[in-house]
């Protein structure tokens, strides 16, 4: 798998670079860019193209790379339209309808070409407020970049939840304390430090004008060329609502204009505005309602729109690829497992999915042991003994009872002290950034990114393993529902010290941050592989059903760990006959796959969330 991403500069015009990139399809981005723009990352093969706006003002370049030689991406992972005007659209994500009926009729039409159906109609509207209100009422999860040539305007946001990645760099060669920018990004853009010793200290400071794009509205930005620079700057917001306005740090001098209102998305068409009166069973009945609704939509978007790579998968047999479209990160869990046999409803009977959990070898903790045999086989446990692996079995073998004519492929990623130790300098920290330095972002960063890349060996029924790489595009994961049903240790104390109410707002804070804390990082690390993060659990539907249901739905203190908390969850495994997965308590992800342990406990101290991570490679200590 190869890295993926997208990069929006606004630059001079430059007509050597601009013939360099018409003559050839395929160009390292180092060979583009200046010295502060450069990938960190390897990208191999990569699509290029230049914008020239009329009137020799910006270049904007843009790429999206590829997954291999025998699994190309089509057009789908960034979209790209343009039109005669030199108008540009980038999106990616699912943009299911919208409440303009004129735009909703032609994207749930038989065969839509979605990105120019949204070009189109932004390109009609001659002022901003027309173009806001369209993005406005757009459904659906994805991130949106609209370059209005006329207007000499940027529009870019991400939805109302964030579940995508936009981060972009300050532009500090004019003394101005308003917000002035000259890149936009899905990841993190700098160059390969000239240092024997990479440190996360150094890639932070290189990385220092790069901030991530908060998932509070929509931004509109004017394009200035001023004494030979472009940036863009004059960047007004306009907030999703009241609410998310504290989603924008006030690090960012933006011009806050009107808040929009909620679109009337298939939320509210469904549900009604309070629950006067719901009964438990009511609840979760509903829930698992919902939770069929947002699969069978996700699967059947992506099926439509993804034909060409579906038909790629049957070039890769022999070669250790999986042969799967869809797949999920697979703890065994709760979560996961309620996905798993979810998806099993939707996803084609021919096609098999992939269940990847990923377990961390450990040091022994055995003082007796000399250090400078530390990594001596005798000295490590196995990570076939992490809790997640053993969970991971379990409920594999009970989603095989459940559905035997499935092909299951349950890829164990199984990850050495080595292993750790040069990924996360290599891959791990520069997508962390901006901002996630911490311990618990280095844990989960580690463990979702050697997940998300899918190589290990495929279990069978016999000791004979062989290697496996997962091939899926589109990777389902369970983040989101802890947030919305108590499923933390912490959301117990709060419940038990300061009641119900104290709690519901706690809920309501986490679902509404956990862009900034979570979804921007994760999608970085997943779209690394060339992978498409799908979280169910984080629909639309989903967050504004569980918003109204009483807190006494999602937890039971009385009850012990593994039954008290994610009641309505639990109730819908149950009904799934999850009858093993449904009894398992909330394992965090870093303790589950043991990465929070692996290099021993000398580099995790305090509070995991807030202490900035620091780290000593074995030489030096």
């Amino acid at each position: 798998m190869l890295n993926f991403s997208l990069f929006v500069s606004v630059t001079p015009n430059s007509p050597e670079v601009y013939t360099q990139v018409e003559d050839s399809n395929s160009l390292q981005f180092q060979s583009i860019l200046d010295a502060n723009s450069i990938f960190y990352h390897t990208l191999g093969r990569s699509c290029w193209k230049i914008a020239k706006v009329p009137g020799g003002c910006i270049t904007i370049i843009y790429s999206s790379s590829v997954f291999s030689d025998q699994l190309s991406l089509d057009s789908h992972q960034f979209l790209v339209q343009s039109n005669p005007g030199c108008d540009i659209l980038f999106w990616s994500g699912q943009i299911y309808s919208s409440s303009e009926i004129t735009i909703a009729r032609k994207i749930e039409s038989e065969n839509p070409n979605v990105g120019q159906v949204l070009l189109d109609a932004f390109s009609k509207e001659k002022e901003v407020a027309g173009v806001v209100n369209l993005i406005n009422s757009l459904i659906g999860s994805f991130i949106l970049i609209f370059v209005n040539i006329e207007s000499n305007r940027i529009y870019f946001t991400r939805d109302r939840c964030g579940r995508h990645s936009v981060v972009a760099r300050r532009f500090t060669k004019v003394p101005d304390d308003s917000l002035c920018i000259d890149s936009i990004s899905s990841m993190v853009i700098q160059t390969r430090p000239s240092v024997p010793e990479v440190t996360l200290e150094l890639l932070e400071r290189n990385a220092k004008d790069w901030f991530e794009i908060p998932a509070c509205g929509i931004f509109v930005s004017k394009v200035v060329c001023d004494n030979e620079n472009v940036f863009l700057s004059d960047v007004n917001l306009y907030p999703w609502s009241e609410q998310h306005l504290p989603l924008c740090p006030s690090s960012l001098s933006v011009f806050v204009n009107r808040v929009l209102s909620k679109h009337q998305n298939h939320c509210s068409r469904v549900l009604p505005n309070v629950y006067t009166s719901i009964t438990f069973k009511e609840a979760q009945h509903k829930l698992l309602e919902l939770l069929l609704a947002v699969v069978s939509d996700s699967v059947n978007y992506d099926l439509l729109f993804d034909l060409n790579y579906s038909f790629n998968l049957f070039n890769v047999a022999g070669n250790n690829w999986s042969g799967s479209l869809f797949g999920l990160l697979f703890s065994g869990g709760l979560d996961s497992s309620v996905i798993a046999v979810i998806l099993d409803r939707f996803v084609p009977k021919n096609q098999s999915i992939d269940l990847i959990n990923v377990g961390f070898q450990r040091k022994r903790s055995d003082t007796s042991v000399s250090s400078s045999t530390c990594l001596d086989s005798i000295n490590l446990i196995s990570a076939e003994e992490a809790p997640d692996r053993i969970t991971a079995l379990k409920s594999y073998e009970e989603l095989c009872r459940l559905s035997p004519q499935r092909k299951w492929n349950l890829i164990k990623v199984n990850v050495s002290v080595s292993e750790i130790q040069e990924a996360r300098i290599k891959h791990v920290w520069p997508l962390l950034l901006p901002g996630h330095t911490t311990v618990l972002d280095d844990s989960l960063g580690l463990a979702l990114w050697f997940a998300a890349r899918g190589e290990g060996v495929l279990h069978t029924s016999s000791d004979l393993e062989a290697k496996c790489i997962s091939s899926v595009k589109f990777l389902f994961l369970g983040s989101g529902i802890d947030e919305q049903l108590a499923g933390y240790s912490r959301h117990l104390t709060i419940y038990k010290k300061f009641g119900a109410e104290a709690l519901q707002r706690e809920l309501s804070k986490e679902i509404l941050y956990i862009s900034s804390r979570n979804l921007g990082r994760d999608d970085r690390l997943i779209s690394a592989h060339g992978r498409m993060a799908r979280l169910p659990y984080l629909d639309d539907r989903i967050i504004e059903f569980l918003a109204k249901v009483p807190v006494e739905f999602k937890i039971n203190p009385d009850l012990p760990k593994g039954q008290g908390e994610k009641l309505l969850l639990r109730q819908v495994a149950l009904m799934l006959n999850l009858n093993y997965a449904s009894k398992q308590p909330k394992r965090a992800m870093q303790f589950g796959s043991r990465v929070a342990k692996a290099e021993g406990s000398k580099h995790f101290t305090g509070s995991a969330d807030q202490t900035k991570f620091t780290y000593q490679s074995e030489t030096q200590n």
